[in-house]
């Protein structure tokens, strides 16, 4: 058995082969085209928007960037946007990742870089000179460095169990708007989850609220009941055991095009709202090893297990309407997300450290945190390097989107 020595002395060891300076470097390849942003972003949609919106972009160009080889489940699209807090069973809500669509194992660095060069990107548009965006970064590396080695100290067990806490990373942050405001909706134009659904008939039916939830378009009630038994299959004997005592009652579609399916426990008063969202290919998929799950379903729900911060009973995979694959899973809170648009630039660095601080924790559950320690070190070269290449890929994002203005104006 290796020892924890040893597998410490691994990780410093790979400092000859890639040194962490080398992780500074950004150079865009010759022949590299600006990424293809989705038809559906508009020509007004700001730097960070386009960063966000094109993962299999920046999977690309980071596949052509130095890797130790010290892979974990990576969150394969960790910028700043897709971090949030969630509603825990108990205690106060925890901080974590929001976002798993392209979660896959591949290469921690990766997930680093994504995350620091979306808070230079954010610096950057709110006004900032190039040397704040380089300070957010670089608070942002700093903290997942240390976080690893806090994590490196800590048993296997007390890592598993470890939780982060939401207080303090939100506390007067302006959140993301992501619905029209409406009175009686939450702070962050949200409405509660009791006001997604409404009693009509014995029954829970969705709420509409255009234009990102509604009715129109959406696929009937009756065949996401007819999928429910596949997707049963994935769960727990318990959860299982539980959904079986309840019946789909309606189904509506979600702008992004999944759906929120509604089902009826004992009576109307007994409501449960479950996502169902389409599963797609991973945009590490096409520059790392071939996942264990060749089905995208499994992917997202193996991965998302592993690293998201609050357990859900209700995750699983399936087939969806149509065929195709897709994941469920229990819409029992809207993550809040604060908007980096509107954040002073300490608010900034602050909330990066907290998402660089998920991502150690996501990283020490699912890969060798001690050897990666080990690489990290206790001096801030790393925390250096990763902020250069933040800044030096936030002017490549920057002239990205000029020309993706340019070609959607014209």
């Amino acid at each position: 058995m290796t020892t924890a020595g040893e597998r410490y002395r691994r990780g410093r060891a790979l400092r000859a082969q890639v040194p962490r300076a080398a992780h500074a470097v950004w150079a865009p390849p010759s022949g590299r085209r600006p990424p293809a942003a989705p038809a559906a972003l508009r020509p007004a949609a700001t730097p960070l928007a386009l960063l966000c919106a094109t993962p299999a972009a920046m999977a690309a160009d980071l596949a052509r960037t130095p890797v130790t080889g010290l892979d974990v489940q990576a969150a394969g699209d960790a910028h700043l946007l897709n971090f949030g807090a969630h509603t825990a069973d108990a205690g106060p809500p925890l901080f974590g990742l929001t976002g798993y669509d392209h979660t896959h194992p591949g290469p921690w660095e990766w997930d680093v870089k994504r995350l620091a060069a979306s808070l230079a990107v954010a610096a950057l548009q709110n006004g900032h000179a190039e040397g704040a965006a380089r300070y957010t970064a670089r608070c942002a590396a700093t903290a997942y460095r240390e976080w690893v080695r806090g994590f490196a100290e800590m048993s296997d067990i007390d890592v598993f169990t470890f939780r982060q806490a939401a207080c303090g990373v939100l506390d007067g942050a302006p959140l993301r708007r992501r619905r029209p405001t409406r009175p009686g909706t939450a702070r962050d134009g949200l409405p509660p989850l009791w006001r997604l659904t409404e009693a009509c008939d014995g029954a829970r039916r969705i709420t509409d609220d255009p234009p990102l939830l509604d009715h129109a378009g959406a696929r009937p009630p009756d065949a996401f009941a007819a999928a429910l038994t596949g997707y049963l299959r994935t769960l727990g004997e318990d959860a299982a055991a539980l959904l079986g005592g309840y019946r789909v009652t309606d189904a509506a579609r979600e702008a992004s095009g999944g759906h929120l399916v509604a089902l009826t426990g004992r009576d109307e008063h007994d409501p449960l709202v479950l996502a169902v969202r389409p599963a797609g290919r991973s945009a590490l998929a096409p520059h790392v090893r071939p996942a264990a799950f060749p089905d995208p379903g499994h992917r997202v729900v193996a991965g998302r297990r592993r690293i998201q911060p609050v357990p859900d009973p209700f995750l699983g995979w399936g087939a969806g309407p149509g065929g195709r694959r897709h994941v469920w899973c229990w819409l029992r809170d809207v993550p809040a997300t604060p908007d980096p648009t509107r954040m002073r630039l300490e608010s900034l660095a602050a909330y990066g450290a907290a998402c660089a601080q998920a991502l150690a924790r996501a990283h020490a559950l699912t890969g060798d945190r001690i050897a990666l320690a080990g690489y990290l070190g206790s001096a801030d070269r790393f925390d250096r390097a990763v902020a250069a290449f933040a800044v030096a890929y936030a002017a490549q994002n920057a002239a990205d989107h000029r020309e993706f203005r340019a070609a959607r104006l014209t």
